[in-house]
């Protein structure tokens, strides 16, 4: 049985180490001008979480979280009454195999509950996808 090439591994590492050489480094990044940086709001002040986000407080939240037709589709805000879907959801084996969260009927009560205060807060928004064809 004849031996493997002894030549094939150190020709291998000749051309990595042939190639390593002939790479130029990346430029450095050219420095940008930034504007000046505001005050950090106070922790947990009402203005902390658009500071964050870089945007104005009361920007979005002086405007009722909007309904959003798609064809077929509506986005609406989340309702009281949206508690069985959102618990058979979470319960769904089908959506716990991407989200392994669970809800008792308590939790989803207070989680559509606190929707409207994250729009007021802007912090978040939600929507409830419902279909307008019945």
């Amino acid at each position: 049985m004849p031996t493997p090439h002894p030549v094939a591994k150190p020709a291998a590492r000749r051309t990595v180490e042939t190639l390593s050489r002939t790479v130029t480094p990346h430029p450095a990044p050219t420095p940008t001008v930034t504007a000046p940086r505001r005050p950090v709001p106070a922790a947990g002040s009402p203005h902390a979480a658009a500071h964050h986000r870089g945007g104005t407080p009361g920007g979005v939240a002086r405007h009722p979280l909007p309904d959003i037709p798609a064809g077929d589709l509506l986005l609406r805000p989340w309702q009281a009454n949206d508690l069985p879907a959102v618990h058979a959801a979470y319960t769904d084996p089908d959506i716990r195999r991407w989200h392994c969260r669970t809800m008792t009927d308590d939790e989803a009560r207070a989680w559509l509950a606190a929707w409207p205060h994250r729009w007021q807060r802007e912090t978040a928004a939600g929507w409830a996808v419902t279909d307008t064809t019945g």
